[in-house]
């Protein structure tokens, strides 16, 4: 999160539009209760 906010104060928008569905499908999978995966994905 710390990361998404770092990027929606930068010039990048559209990057950062790609963070914020990431998140979103990362809320997905936390959902599912695979937080195994969910940690991955974070990492990435």
């Amino acid at each position: 999160l710390k990361n998404l906010r770092y990027l929606n104060l930068s010039f990048n928008k559209i990057k950062n539009i790609d963070k914020l569905i990431k998140l979103t499908n990362l809320e997905t999978l936390e959902l599912t209760g695979n937080p195994i995966k969910k940690f991955d994905l974070l990492e990435n």
